[in-house]
């Protein structure tokens, strides 16, 4: 674990942390679709899984540092709190014969790509809402939106 990235990542930005977010989430679900891939192959070819294991585990231990921080920018600004999930991801769980779902499923897999999109488009409103001269005026219908917005 780089000690050193991760203090700097929290006297980052927020809009900086969103990103390394994003990137630290895709190599982790790269990764764990990886290692269930070569799973699935080792019920034919039982060579063990070391390089995978070996990804897996450094991504795991790069995002895990990132998910409180994440957690709390997605209180920040209202949206709904994907995270926990990725907390309590077991790996081989079933056979690998049995070409069981992944150990992410879609609708959870779906739900973090939302939140990482939306978290980065607020950090970066956030961020340049202070460049801009004057106060930003809404249309009635962001307004609107704003309030219903879960």
């Amino acid at each position: 674990m780089n000690r050193k990235r991760i203090a700097v990542g929290q006297l980052a930005s927020d809009l900086d942390f969103a990103l390394e977010l994003r990137d630290a989430v895709e190599q982790y679900l790269r990764a764990v679709d990886s290692w269930e891939a070569a799973y699935r192959q080792s019920a034919r070819a039982p060579s063990g899984l070391p390089a995978e294991h070996h990804a897996y585990t450094e991504a795991h231990q790069r995002l895990m540092p990132l998910l409180p921080r994440a957690r709390a920018l997605s209180m920040k600004f209202g949206l709904r709190d994907p995270w926990s999930g990725l907390l309590h991801t077991t790996l081989g769980q079933s056979a690998p014969q049995l070409l069981a779902p992944s150990a992410i499923g879609l609708n959870e897999r779906a739900a973090i790509t939302d939140c990482l999109s939306l978290l980065v488009d607020a950090c970066w409103e956030e961020e340049h809402a202070g460049a801009s001269s004057g106060p930003q005026k809404r249309s009635w219908l962001r307004g609107i939106l704003d309030r219903f917005r879960f």
